[in-house]
């Protein structure tokens, strides 16, 4: 599941209590990680070549 549908989910219903266990934030903390280390490596890569 893209990052992107994973956090629209998690705004399509923010009443849901799983939303907030430490499993699904922690998985949004690993995508938001993820897509943050993204972009910085990409904005190198734009950098350097």
């Amino acid at each position: 599941m893209p990052f992107v549908a994973f956090s629209e989910r998690l705004k399509a219903d923010p009443a849901d209590p799983d939303n907030f266990s430490y499993e699904m934030e922690s998985a949004f903390w690993d995508w938001e990680e993820a897509e943050t280390l993204l972009r910085h490596y990409e904005g190198l890569r734009v950098q350097w070549t």
